[in-house]
């Protein structure tokens, strides 16, 4: 019962490191995209704001429930996939603008 638990801990904070990665990733090739349109202060802001910062923090928060053996890994796994969530938010406001 016990390997249970932890290698669902495991698998949940494996997830939060893996959902960081790809929010950098997606976030980056959106930020070369408005880069390319010719807006570089907007897409090197978006980037470091919305992509970069927030998956640096679900990493670490990621980290630390690999690393922890307690039931406070859940705690720190949930609170890396709330960053996540939030700055996933927040992009999709930012890079959608709505109607001009």
């Amino acid at each position: 019962m016990i390997r249970g638990k932890e290698a669902g801990r495991r698998y949940l904070a494996g997830f939060v490191l893996v959902g960081a990665v790809v929010h950098v990733a997606t976030m980056g090739l959106e930020a070369l995209f408005i880069w390319k349109s010719g807006d570089h202060e907007r897409a090197s802001s978006l980037f470091l704001t919305l992509g970069l910062a927030p998956s640096l923090a679900a990493g670490f928060f990621g980290w630390r429930a690999w690393l922890a053996r307690s039931d406070r890994s859940a705690g720190l796994a949930a609170a890396g996939l709330l960053f996540l969530v939030a700055a996933a938010m927040l992009a999709h406001v930012s890079f959608n603008p709505g109607p001009r």
